[in-house]
């Protein structure tokens, strides 16, 4: 017996055995979600989604997603059988004012739901369930509800949604809300919920009952009032804190540890104007902060005054000197929007991953060797003209938005672990060479201007190895440079 005949035993010992077949199948589809944009797509897959049993989706992660986006789709669904093969259901039915809503029975609708894992509805105000309590499945463990587009003021009111808080899936894990959503009676949360999904103000996030010993890293207190710091220091539940710009102006004292708990790990800070107040003194902010972010705020740093923890942080307003000391080595992302002084050798962390500087011209001068960290894997320079000669191999950089294309050849010549590669460019002042990278299997080029640009296929030499290509803004003429191996093309323009 040959070689393939014995190969052909085995896979068809493999195939006549469910169980085995079962396990690969399940392996295969793990933590992945499939989609379907519309019900016959569904129906015509019958056989084959069939064959993932309910538990091997809860088990394996699996969901079997569909986005329903009008009220004809969503009654159909509603009446299928075919409905329980989905297990994760978008539903997009806005109801402007024109009545849709009543159209529906809610407490029939969920109970219609008794197969889904996940459930994203998109509410309006105008969603009543008039004065019936509603009551999802207790098989839902991921609940998002979003705000319709036609609802645009800070403030939103949901008869809709109070009555959906009420009563909600006891295993329950992950809660999204709308931000700016307010809540007039107490919500208890299910003793299964992870994290919560929700920015607020006190006054709403007060009402919530958290089971204990629980954090939830998306859940962001909105501070409009010295009250709102009170009650924030006995919610240890609370870890993220944004300080609204009408409230920040009226502080006059400098940030310290007794303002906000050392358990906050991300502060955001929003000021109308440059602020007359220091920020960055030595242990003015949380000891524990990861992510930072402030507007308008333009004031120098001092050595060893950001905490060593930090690996985030977003300045829109600062624009002073960088020196070694200043930025934290935990820093992997780093944005300085407005930031233009010549950046100096080793001031950036060596675990920097992602740095943008949107306005940053260096003063006119080249950069210097050691100026950007070869850990970096997003550069977003989009304003510097200088050269990259002198910084060495950034052989990590999968994302490269710079000003010109000539520019990113210097960069690119030195890239040699990234299997993917973005490259967004504002002027072509030369052709592109990536004959010699290998390894690049999906490059996405983006040109940045008003006008596509429509360039000889001949400017562009691909990497011989490209699997996929992908373009925005760019009109690649004589196909024929493309590799053959080359099957996915796509210009995103097209969509």
């Amino acid at each position: 017996m040959n070689r393939y005949s014995n190969h052909m035993n085995i896979f068809f010992l493999v195939w006549r055995n469910g169980y085995i077949k079962r396990l690969i199948r399940n392996s295969l589809l793990r933590d992945r979600v499939i989609n379907f944009t519309s019900l016959a797509i569904v129906n015509q897959n019958h056989g084959y989604l069939d064959t993932l049993t309910i538990e091997d989706k809860l088990e394996n992660n699996i969901f079997i997603r569909l986005v329903i986006k009008d009220t004809i789709t969503f009654l159909e669904y509603i009446n299928t059988p075919d409905k329980r093969l989905v297990n994760d259901l978008i539903v997009c039915v806005v109801d402007g004012g024109g009545g849709d809503s009543a159209l529906f029975d809610w407490c029939v609708v969920f109970k219609e739901f008794g197969h889904l894992h996940r459930l994203e509805l998109e509410v309006s105000r105008q969603m009543s369930t008039h004065g019936i309590q509603l009551q999802l499945p207790h098989s839902i463990t991921d609940l998002r509800i979003t705000r319709s587009l036609v609802e645009s003021n800070d403030q939103f009111y949901s008869e809709f949604i109070q009555e959906v808080l009420r009563c909600l899936p006891d295993k329950l894990c992950y809660l999204s809300l709308p931000n700016g959503l307010t809540i007039t009676t107490e919500v208890v949360l299910p003793g299964s919920v992870v994290d919560l999904e929700f920015e607020s103000t006190f006054d709403n996030l007060c009402r919530l009952r958290v089971p204990p010993n629980r954090v939830f890293p998306s859940c962001r207190l909105k501070v409009r009032s010295p009250e709102a710091l009170d009650w924030l220091q006995g919610q240890r539940w609370i870890t993220s804190v944004l300080i609204a710009r009408l409230w920040a102006d009226k502080i006059d004292h400098t940030f310290n540890t007794n303002i906000l708990p050392s358990r906050v790990c991300a502060l955001e800070i929003h000021y109308q104007h440059d602020y007359r107040v220091e920020l960055f003194e030595r242990h003015s902010l949380p000891s524990n902060l990861e992510s930072f972010t402030v507007f308008l705020y333009n004031r120098p740093i001092g050595p060893h005054v950001l905490p060593s923890t930090l690996k985030v942080l977003n300045l829109s307003g600062f624009n002073h000197e960088l020196e070694m000391g200043i930025l934290p080595n935990t820093l992997t992302s780093l944005n300085l929007s407005v930031f233009n002084k010549e950046l100096k050798p080793m001031v950036l962390p060596n675990q920097l991953q992602t740095l943008s500087l949107d306005s940053f011209k260096n003063n006119g001068l080249h950069l210097s060797p050691n100026s950007l960290p070869p850990s970096l894997t997003c550069l977003n320079l989009p304003s510097y003209y200088g050269s990259f000669s002198s910084v060495g191999p950034l052989k990590k950089l999968s994302v490269l938005s710079l000003y010109s294309l000539g520019q990113c050849q210097s960069i690119i010549d030195n890239i040699f672990l990234s299997r993917r590669l973005e490259i967004s460019f504002q002027d072509i002042d030369q052709g592109i060479n990536l004959q010699l990278q290998t390894h690049i299997k999906h490059l996405y080029l983006h040109y940045i201007g008003l006008a596509e640009l429509i360039v000889d296929s001949k400017e562009f030499i691909l990497p011989p190895s490209l699997f996929k290509l992908t373009t925005y803004n760019i009109d690649l003429r004589n196909n024929d440079q493309i590799p053959e191996g080359c099957i996915h093309i796509t210009k995103d323009n097209d969509k």
